[in-house]
């Protein structure tokens, strides 16, 4: 089972997939079809689409939460380049529209694990929670006659403490969910029985955490909050 070296701010190596990558091209020389070193406008117009496929996938792969995946997209990001300096006018009819296709599974993929990733969830939150969190608290709304009092929203220190709760348990529930983040970092993502099972996966290993359950709460009550506050 690989390690999440990105997530120790580790490049993933990537001198084997080069080596498969030129293995496939053939002797791997950057020279033209036809053997000159000059690439034609043919060649140079195929580098040139995976030098713009490179910009959909931007820094992905300097990404540091778990559902983001940044050690598969560093592997992405250097099959690309590979190509983009490399690639031969043959590599543009099936390989782009291949690398197009597997990205989009990934980045599908990404987003199914994304609520179980905390730490991505409390980034989102954070700004507005630190806003709400230092605002002056509002005055109880007056209930009209023969009305109930309305519900007061959430106190700002109460904010506080849950973002402090929310930043504290993320990492937690993040290690505590480990196994199941490993193993999304190297399933077959057109393996439909695999993806099932990484899913189910991480969904258990996080309902057994009590990293995530706090994380959870602590978020419902940031949640609460913002909405109250709109």
């Amino acid at each position: 089972m690989l390690t999440r070296r990105a997530r120790a701010g580790l490049a993933v190596p990537v001198a084997p997939l080069l080596g498969l990558l030129l293995v496939l091209a053939g002797c791997g020389s950057s020279t033209e079809d036809d053997g000159t070193a000059t690439p034609s406008k043919a060649t140079a117009a195929c580098r040139q689409k995976w030098k713009d496929l490179a910009g959909t996938v931007g820094d992905r792969d300097r990404a540091t939460t778990p559902s983001t995946l940044p050690q598969r997209w560093t592997t992405v990001a250097a099959t690309i380049d590979y190509y983009a300096a490399s690639a031969k006018k043959s590599d543009c009819a099936a390989g782009l529209p291949s690398q197009k296709k597997a990205i989009a599974a990934l980045a599908a993929f990404s987003t199914r694990v994304a609520p179980y990733d905390m730490e991505l969830r409390l980034q989102k939150v954070r700004s507005a929670a630190e806003t709400y969190a230092s605002s002056t608290p509002k005055p109880a709304p007056k209930a009209k006659k023969g009305k109930k009092q309305p519900k007061q929203p959430p106190k700002p220190a109460a904010v506080k403490a849950a973002l402090a709760k929310l930043t504290k348990q993320a990492p937690v529930a993040t290690k505590e969910q480990d196994p199941a983040w490993q193993q999304a970092s190297v399933i077959e993502l057109n393996d439909k029985a695999a993806v099932a099972k990484a899913l189910k996966d991480l969904k258990f290993l996080s309902t057994e955490s009590a990293g995530y359950r706090a994380s959870m709460a602590a978020l419902a009550q940031i949640q609460a909050a913002l909405a109250a506050g709109r």
